[in-house]
């Protein structure tokens, strides 16, 4: 369904999830809904191939971190994981 703006729900929310990754914020199906003024009731089932790609681009979010950049020394220093990891 198109709204009278151009954009339909699932590219909102798209456009929404982008957003917030580029802030740095983290991405849930709630975040996205919220900002893209989204009724997040019945958005799953209605638009579940757009819940499943915003769970997958929230999944770095929740990941642990494998290492760091350091800026002032341009160097990566990346750890190797724990065995039982």
């Amino acid at each position: 369904m198109t709204k009278p703006n151009g954009q339909s729900v699932p590219s909102k929310a798209i456009a929404a999830a982008c957003e917030l990754r580029k802030e740095g914020s983290p991405i849930s199906i709630r975040a996205v809904c919220k900002r893209a003024g989204i009724d997040r009731k019945h958005f799953s089932e209605a638009y579940a191939d757009i819940a499943r790609t915003i769970e997958f681009m929230s999944q770095p979010d929740r990941a642990p971190k494998r290492g760091t950049w350091d800026r002032r020394k341009l160097d990566l220093e990346v750890w190797e994981p724990v065995d039982g990891d």
